[in-house]
This record gives C-alpha cells, sequence and structure tokens, in this order.
C-alpha cells in the first residue's frame, strides 16, 4: 500500500496561512507493509536500467515503481547488509558490513573481495583514475583493479572512523569523526595532501558537490552545515559555518538543479532550504519531521535520482519518496467565496484574486516556503463583486466592483482611489482590465464594448458597435509582440487591430472558422493561441490557423481560459479539466480528478501565469496551482526493459537458446527457439518511480504482425504457435496515449523449422517423391488403359441396349395408347345405357388419368429424344399463357376460378413453342386444382423483365406444399404431395422442370401449408 498525501487545504478565519508542510508533496512510504525488506535503510542507488536498490538490514531489494524484489537473500544477516553502492559502466558495486565487495552485471553477483580475517564494514566506492577505491570504516582503502583487490593504508587513517569518500579531480575527500581529509593521486599512488581547516575535531558525515561553484561543498558535521571552497592544489580552503540547523547532526545533503538543499539529519527529520536564487523571494525553509506528519526523522541516506525525486533512506521507518506536487489546491471556503473570477500578480510574488467576496491576497512571509491568503478589508472590495484585477508594471493594483466602479491601489494596498469616468447609462460589470505598451488602460465592459483610458483616466476611445465596432461584449484582449491587439467575443468571433488602427474581422471576413471565442494567448515564439467556446483550440503562426480538437486528444473542444508556459506549452481549462498542447511534438495530455485534480470547473477568463513560472487557475471556491508546468508534467517516455521471455509458458535459462557465452543481462542476444518452442511470452517494462501506474505500451511482432498493437497497461504479452522463421519483437511505453517517443526496445529471435521441413530433408523427400510418382503413373497408366478399354466395350453394348429399349418404349407407348383409345370408344357406346353411368364414370375416371400418364410418358419420351437438336426461338409469353387458358376453360369454369393475368403484351422469351406451352400448362393446371378453395378463387399469372431474362410468377392461395417435409422432392418422378386430392400421375412437375431447364431456364417454388404456392420460372429473355 503506497501512501500519497493529497493537497487539499483548508482556510482559516481572514488571514489563510498555509504552513510549509507535506501538503505540497507527494510522499511514498515504503516499508514491510508495503513489499521493502526491513525498515533499516543504509543505502540507495538508481541502476543504469532505471530500478531502484536499496540496502536495509535484511538484504538488498530491487524496485521497479511498483514491486520490491529481494536480490541476495543469502546475504540479508545483519552481519552481511549493504553499506555501500557504486554504480559504474553498466554495472553495480555493492560494499558490505562484513567488509565483502560484490559486483552486480544485470545477471547476477560475483564477489570481488572477501576479507579473510577482521571484518571491516564498506562505507564508500568511488571510481578514481581507472580504478576503483573503496574506503573501509577502520582500515583504510581497498583498491579494485581487474584482476586484484589490494589494501592501502594511512596512518592519516589509522583509530579514526571513516564515515565517506568523495571523488574530485585527483582529489579524494574522505570525512572521519576527526575531521575531513585530502587525499591526491600523484604518478600513480595515492598520497595524503592535508586536512581541512575549520573542521578539525569534529565528524564530518556527508559532502555534497555545489552546483554554483567549481570547487564549493556543502559539509555536513555531527554539528551543523558548512560550506567549503577547497583550494586548487587541495591543501585546505575557505571554510565557514552556515547559520541554519546550527546545532543539528547532518547526516546527508543533496542540491537540486536549482540550487536548493535537501539536508537530512540524525534526529531531527529532513528540512529543504529554498534560496529563491531565481527571484527575489527570501530564503524559505519546509521541514518534514514526524510532528509534521513525516514518516521519520532519523534520516540515514539521501539520494536524487534521474527524474528529480528524492529517497530519503531511515532508521526504523523504511524508505520514503518525496516529490513536490504539481498540483495544488487552496480552497477560499473559509472566506466564504464562490467564485475566483480573475487573477493577477507582481514581480514580489504577491497574488490578487478578485471573488465574489472581495480582493484577497497571496504572499509569503518570513522563512516558511508557504503561501498566505488574505481577505483586504476595505469598503472598496469587502463584500463586493469583483469581476476583474490587473496588476501594471509600478505593482499599481486596478479592479473593479461590480456596480461600485473602478478602483486603483498602491501595493501596499492602503490607498484606494477610484476613477470615474463615462461609461453609459445602465450596470456597470468589467471583463477585463490591461494596459498597453503606451500605459492606457483598456477595459473591457459587459455589453459596453471597450474603453481606453489615458494615463490621466481620460477616455480616449470607444470600441461599441455604435462606434461600428463589431461588438459590445468583449470576452478577452491581447497585446501581442507585433503591436496587433485581437478581440475576442461570442457570436462574432475574433478581430483584429493593426497598428495602424485598421481592424480585420477575420471570423465575419471567413479568414477564421470559429464563432465563439473565450480567451487569446502567445507564447515565447510569437504564435497566437485561441481558446473557443466548442470548436477547441487554434494556433496562428502568421500563415495559417492549425485546429486542435478532441480528436487530437483534447480533453474538452469548450476552452474557458488558455495560457502558454515557459517552454510553449499551452494549457486550456474545461468544465471537467484541463488540457496540455506540446507545441513541439503536437501531443495533447490532460488532467483531471483521477490525476489528482481536486475542482475540475474553471472559470472563463480567470488565469495566470507568476514570475516564477507557475500558473494559478480560478475555480468556484479556491484556486488551482500548477507548480512549475513545464518540467513536472513533461511526458514520461522510457525505453523499456524486455526482462524475461517465457517458453511454452515456464521461465528457463535463455542462453540454452543463444550462443552467447558472456552473460550480459537475462535476455541474450542471437535467441533460436526449435520449432516445437513456439509459444513465447514476452515480460516487459519501463522503470517509471515518478509514476509507475501511469506506464502505456504498444508492442509488435514483425514477420507475423505490421502494425502497433492497441494500447495497454499489461506488461507481458504471448504469442502462441509461431510458425518458423524470423521475428523481431518492438515494444516502446509512454504515459500519454497521444504521444509515443523513439525510445524502442527490440529483440530478434529465430525460430527453427522441424527437420522435416527444412531445405536438406525437402529436397530428399522431392527426389524420393519424385521417383514414387513416376513409378505410381507407370502403374497407373497402365491400370487406366485396360479399365478405358472395358469401358469402351460396356459403352458400346449399353448404347446398343438404351437404343432397343427407346424402340420398344416407343412401340409400347404407341400400341397402349391406342388400346386406351378403344377403350375410351367402348365407354362412349356404353354411355347410351343410363344405368352403367355409375360404372362409366368410374372407367373413363381411370382412362383419363391412363391417357394423362402416357402422354405425359410419350411427352418425356419426346422430349429426351430431342434434347440435344432442341430449337430456341423467341415465343410470346402473353400468347403462350393466354392459349393454355383458353385450352383450360372448362376446367376454370368447372373451379369458379379468376384468373388474373399481368404481362406485357411483347414480352418475348428464349424457347421451344411446344415445351414452353407444355411446362405452363401443368403448372396453370396445378394452380388451378389445388390452388382454387372456398376462401381464395383467385390465381395470379405474371411476368416481368429482369436485365438480361424474364421472370414468370404462377401465384395461387390454396392448399399451398409442406416444403420441410417435401422440399427435396418438389420435382422428383412420381411425387406426390396431397394424397386424398391428388388427381395426376406424379410426372408433371417432373417433366415441366425438364422442359424449362432444357431450355436453359430455372423453376423454383415457395409455398406454405394452408397459404398458396407460388412458382418462379427463368427464362432468358427474347429482347
Amino acid at each position: 500500500m503506497i501512501t500519497r498525501i493529497k493537497a487539499s487545504f483548508i482556510g482559516i478565519f481572514s488571514c489563510l496561512a498555509l504552513s510549509a508542510s507535506l501538503h505540497q508533496y507527494d510522499i511514498r512510504h515504503f516499508n514491510p507493509e508495503t513489499g521493502l525488506n526491513g525498515t533499516y535503510v543504509y543505502t540507495t542507488i538508481q541502476g543504469p536500467q532505471g530500478y531502484k536498490w536499496v540496502g536495509t538490514d535484511y538484504g538488498l531489494t530491487r524496485f521497479n515503481g511498483l514491486d520490491f524484489e529481494l536480490m541476495d537473500g543469502n546475504d540479508s544477516t545483519k552481519k552481511n547488509f549493504t553499506t555501500a553502492a557504486y554504480s559504474d559502466q553498466g554495472e553495480i558495486y555493492f560494499g558490505y558490513f562484513n567488509g565483502q565487495i560484490k559486483r552486480f552485471n544485470g545477471v547476477g553477483f560475483q564477489v570481488l573481495y572477501k576479507p579473510e580475517n577482521e571484518q571491516n564494514s564498506i562505507v564508500g566506492i568511488v571510481r578514481s583514475n581507472d580504478q576503483l577505491v573503496a574506503l573501509t570504516q577502520n582500515n583504510g582503502l581497498l583498491l579494485i583493479s581487474k584482476d586484484s583487490v589490494r589494501y592501502a593504508q594511512f596512518a592519516e587513517l589509522k583509530n579514526q572512523k571513516a564515515n565517506f569518500i568523495y571523488e574530485f579531480q585527483d582529489f579524494l575527500l574522505i570525512g572521519t569523526n576527526e575531521g575531513l581529509l585530502v587525499f591526491e593521486y600523484r604518478q600513480g599512488t595515492i598520497q595524503f595532501t592535508g586536512r581541512i581547516s575549520g573542521l578539525e575535531y569534529m565528524s564530518v558525515q556527508t559532502l555534497e558537490k555545489s552546483k554554483e561553484v567549481d570547487n564549493a561543498f556543502w559539509v555536513g558535521t555531527d554539528y551543523g552545515v558548512y560550506h567549503l571552497e577547497l583550494n586548487g592544489d587541495g591543501r585546505g580552503g575557505e571554510t565557514y559555518k552556515t547559520d541554519y540547523l546550527e546545532t543539528a547532526s547532518i547526516t546527508s545533503i543533496k542540491e537540486t538543479a536549482n540550487f536548493d538543499l535537501w539536508i537530512g539529519t540524525k534526529y531531527s527529520g529532513l528540512v529543504k532550504i529554498d534560496f529563491n536564487r531565481n527571484n527575489s523571494k527570501s530564503r524559505q525553509f519546509t521541514y518534514f519531521n514526524r510532528k509534521g506528519g513525516f514518516p521519520g526523522d532519523q534520516i540515514s541516506t539521501l539520494y536524487r535520482d534521474a527524474d528529480e525525486s528524492l529517497w530519503i533512506g531511515t532508521i526504523g521507518d523504511g524508505l520514503i519518496q518525496v516529490r513536490k506536487k504539481g498540483l495544488l489546491f487552496y480552497n477560499f471556503e473559509s472566506f466564504r467565496a464562490r467564485s475566483v473570477n480573475s487573477i493577477s500578480g507582481n514581480s514580489r510574488h504577491e497574488f490578487f484574486f478578485g471573488t465574489d467576496v472581495g480582493l484577497i491576497k497571496g504572499f509569503y512571509t518570513g522563512q516558511l516556503d508557504s503561501v498566505n491568503f488574505e481577505l483586504i478589508e476595505h469598503r472598496a472590495t469587502l463584500g463586493n463583486n469583483i469581476s476583474a484585477v490587473f496588476v501594471d508594471k509600478k505593482d499599481q493594483i486596478y479592479f473593479a466592483a461590480d456596480d461600485k466602479g473602478l478602483y486603483v491601489s498602491d501595493a501596499t494596498l492602503r490607498n484606494f482611489k477610484k476613477i470615474n469616468f463615462d461609461h453609459g447609462k445602465g450596470s456597470f460589470k468589467v471583463r477585463q482590465i490591461l494596459k498597453d505598451s503606451e500605459d492606457n488602460l483598456w477595459l473591457s465592459l459587459h455589453q459596453k464594448g471597450v474603453y481606453v483610458l489615458d494615463s490621466q483616466h481620460n477616455v480616449i476611445n470607444h470600441f461599441s458597435t455604435r462606434t461600428g465596432f463589431y461588438h459590445n461584449e468583449i470576452y478577452h484582449i491581447h497585446f501581442d509582440k507585433k503591436g496587433n491587439t485581437w478581440f475576442a467575443a461570442h457570436g462574432a468571433g475574433l478581430a483584429i487591430m493593426k497598428p495602424d488602427s485598421s481592424i480585420v474581422y477575420m471570423t465575419k471576413e471567413g479568414l477564421f472558422p470559429a464563432h465563439d471565442v473565450n480567451d487569446i494567448s502567445e507564447d515565447e515564439y510569437g504564435n497566437i493561441w485561441i481558446g473557443t467556446h466548442g470548436n477547441g483550440i487554434y494556433e496562428y503562426t502568421g500563415d495559417e490557423f492549425v485546429r486542435v480538437s478532441t480528436e487530437e486528444g483534447l480533453l474538452n473542444n469548450y476552452c474557458n481560459s488558455i495560457i502558454s508556459d515557459k517552454n510553449n506549452h499551452v494549457w486550456a481549462t474545461h468544465r471537467t479539466g484541463l488540457s496540455r498542447v506540446d507545441e513541439f511534438t503536437e501531443a495533447v495530455s490532460t488532467i483531471q480528478k483521477k490525476d489528482g485534480l481536486m475542482v475540475t470547473e474553471f472559470i472563463h477568463n480567470s488565469i495566470y501565469r507568476d514570475v516564477d513560472h507557475n500558473i494559478w487557475i480560478g475555480n468556484r471556491n479556491g484556486v488551482t496551482f500548477l507548480s512549475t508546468p513545464d518540467e513536472i508534467f513533461e511526458s514520461q517516455i522510457i525505453k523499456p526493459i524486455i526482462s524475461d521471455v517465457k517458453v511454452n509458458y515456464a521461465p528457463m535459462d535463455l542462453y540454452r537458446f543463444s550462443k552467447q557465452t558472456e552473460a550480459t543481462g537475462k535476455v541474450p542476444e542471437g535467441l533460436v527457439f526449435p520449432y516445437n518452442y513456439n509459444n513465447l511470452t514476452f515480460e516487459f517494462i519501463s522503470i517509471n518511480l515518478r509514476n509507475p501506474t501511469s506506464n502505456l505500451y504498444q508492442f509488435w511482432l514483425e514477420g507475423q504482425e505490421s502494425e502497433w498493437s492497441p494500447i495497454t497497461n499489461d506488461n507481458h504479452i504471448t504469442f502462441t504457435n509461431l510458425k518458423p522463421g524470423d521475428y523481431t519483437f518492438y515494444v516502446r511505453q509512454s504515459d500519454n496515449p497521444n504521444h509515443w517517443g523513439d525510445n524502442i526496445a527490440s529483440l530478434s529471435f529465430q525460430v527453427k523449422p522441424p527437420w522435416w521441413n527444412t531445405w536438406w530433408a525437402i529436397l530428399l523427400f522431392i527426389l524420393v517423391g519424385s521417383l514414387m510418382i513416376y513409378s505410381l503413373i507407370k502403374w497407373q497408366t497402365s491400370r487406366l488403359r485396360n479399365r478405358m478399354n472395358e469401358k469402351m466395350r460396356l459403352i458400346s453394348i449399353t448404347e446398343s441396349q438404351n437404343k432397343r429399349l427407346k424402340e420398344f418404349s416407343f412401340i409400347t407407348s404407341h400400341n397402349t395408347r391406342s388400346s386406351v383409345s378403344n377403350i375410351m370408344g367402348l365407354i362412349s357406346a356404353l354411355e347410351s345405357d343410363p344405368s352403367n353411368n355409375e360404372f362409366i364414370k368410374m372407367l373413363r375416371t381411370s382412362s383419363d388419368r391412363l391417357n394423362l400418364t402416357i402422354r405425359h410418358i410419350n411427352d418425356l419420351l419426346n422430349f429426351e429424344n430431342d434434347r440435344e437438336s432442341l430449337d430456341r426461338v423467341p415465343c410470346n409469353v402473353k400468347n403462350t399463357i393466354e392459349n393454355i387458358l383458353s385450352a383450360n376453360d372448362e376446367l376454370i369454369q368447372e373451379k369458379q376460378a379468376q384468373v388474373v393475368v399481368n404481362v406485357s403484351d411483347d414480352l418475348n422469351v428464349f424457347g421451344a413453342p411446344t415445351y414452353l406451352q407444355s411446362a405452363l400448362n401443368n403448372l396453370i393446371s396445378n394452380a388451378l386444382h389445388y390452388g382454387i378453395t372456398d376462401e381464395s378463387k383467385v390465381v395470379r399469372i405474371s411476368a416481368e423483365k429482369q436485365v438480361d431474362e424474364v421472370e414468370i410468377q404462377i401465384e395461387d392461395h390454396g392448399i399451398g406444399i409442406d416444403l420441410q417435409r417435401f422440399g427435396d422432392k418438389l420435382f422428383s418422378l412420381g411425387a406426390r404431395f396431397h394424397q386424398k386430392k391428388s388427381q395426376g400421375d406424379g410426372l408433371g412437375m417432373f417433366i415441366s422442370r425438364n422442359q424449362i431447364e432444357g431450355m436453359e431456364g430455372e423453376i423454383s417454388i415457395s409455398s406454405l401449408p394452408g397459404k398458396g404456392t407460388t412458382v418462379h420460372i427463368h427464362l432468358k429473355s427474347a429482347g
């Protein structure tokens, strides 16, 4: 569990003093409850890959920002904990309490030195003159070369307790309990130079090189902090005691990039001294101790990492990480303020906030690094809504109180003067106050345009619609570096007044696309940035407007305020958070509540950049403070480490798959995996000690994929069943999904094919296969020749038999038909006797059905006989249908059917007229027999042309066909679907399909039982 202190400030009474406490810092506390082994921290260092190494009373631990890993569990005894660490040329050297020295090469540890007899703690390691020098606590120096380790003992160190060693040029500075000693390299040997005067007989416990002066140092003793300027020859120097922490026992000192000091004490916690060398503020102190809520008072070591975070080792309280917060929120609820309308400040680090309850002043006091706030108790401000405030170069404070007037005060806020000018009738509300280069005062008034007052506060210009100006409601005015004046309005958009006073109405003239503009800012390069109400942000470079919107990552297209920081990153406020545009990379990042933003609703045009480059933003009940935002919110793009590759889902010694013999890391180069070791899991991590949970990753496997993967927080990926081939795995990291750098890690590897898939095996298979194929072809050819001869003999016999069978079928059909005709003639003779009517009726029905069957058989035989020589000619569809209906008139009358024909006169198809009429007759006859019910007597026949074919539909609403049951038998020979009503022989549908297909057409049926049937016929169009 990581402890994080939130930055929420609660104001008290009318004067709000926020002490320089833990609230201004992000603090992470690590102890056994959060995964750290041990609570006594003796040394800490950041390794070449970014890992944080921590030596505790329980061993050496490595930290990746999220998890701790115990690296030398075998040495985690109180006689052998790590007391010193030094990173050099990609390796880390560790000194131990028992005198051992080890080297970590990225894979494992190597013991470089182990004392045989007397054990003496290693208190420091440095590199000097191409060799490592280790300082023991009581037994001099150890000189470590490539092949040997030897002692260098000095009388000056005898009977003294050594505390640390520091390398400077050719000198070695050694702090002891008796002062600070200087040694020098001379002619390849180390020789004693002298003691530093002014530090004799005191325990010198730490040393830090000053960044301001080349040969200056901060010296921590058991009795305060000293400043040392070393002589060029190393023989002494000028030393004086500082006036801070005069009685404290100093254990460690670290200087920041801007020359501030962090000082760790033995019993009094941690102190930060801000010298404010880049501004006019006085020296300020911040105290970190248990009394103020800090986790520990006994500081053992300090380490400042590459990201400017401070790591504090303690005695008994574990490890602490401290970093200045980028986001703070100052709450004005104690003043009952509900809106911070406007912000300005002066060069003396004082800030002025126009609120709905009056003017609030922010200021620093004394030597505490904290901001205090007070409500100005003057009748001109107290209880009034201060809608605008502005501080000029003379530190005069201008502010406007709604319906009260415009006021000016000197820097003391004791002398107030009301500025009277004629602003017309009606309410008085000022949106913005500012001054131009000629010291004229510009005022943007609500619904009254812009007034310009000279130094004597006389109105010299008034821009309004009455004077020909484009709008009366100006949201913002900006004077650019080229002498132009920019105006922002809603509805009318953007306008520019040039130095010659001519005005270009950018939106009105179609030169700028947005109609609602809220704010305007300018970066260091003179580029103009425009925040709009609904259209995002526009950058004007002098040639064109470039838009940045939600498509590029902007949090919202509605921008309340906009401002540029000192590194030309542009910040925009929204109702739900902040957006930052990086002008150089074009990357957009956002800050919301989940990122630590306490209040997300920001006031229009209430934004200010102070002389220290911090940004203040007005909220509903307070103000948001961005501390040096260009540095703290910079994107973290860190080259990932490919930490491991699991093979077939299990960890393995990867060197067995590589020819690399020297271990340089856990993952060697030139990995070659057998074909059955082709399930690979890549584990990777970017060491982000600032914000480890913000890491985003993308990966790409060249050889299988062609683009980067979707963004993920996962730091591992598995590829399964990789085919034989050459691959390269790429992975990259960012904390901004809209911006990815070039810090890409890669690993090339190969998956070998199985032996049977190698070139020589394939060649052998081809040779053997070719021989087998040749033999098989030769045998098969002989076999096929014999089978072909036999088939030809059988075909000849079959053709002869088929010919005789067809002749017999014709004779049989003819003779049968003659007999049927005779029977029908006899029936006609018998009909003369009325007593035979019932018998005659049955006999005629049977003979009719027999006659129909024989006719169908005869049609089928004729069709098969004529199929190959069938002559296809244009046939008129409507004439054919009318002929069929005429032939079936008796049946139509009997069924009382209503046949509706919807066919154009000129619709023709290619076909054989006889077969077309036969096929359609069968299908229409079926519709009349089975499609007429008591409920429906209608049969519809339609036809229409579709591109190069004609579709004919025959639709009825009769008893229908169960297609689920009979769908595969619709056109089968002898198929019947209505046993009780069936009057046919089961050949009609079969013959119709054959006749239609013989004319190169198609037939299909859609039907539902009890709902009816529709027949679809498709034939080639004849024009």
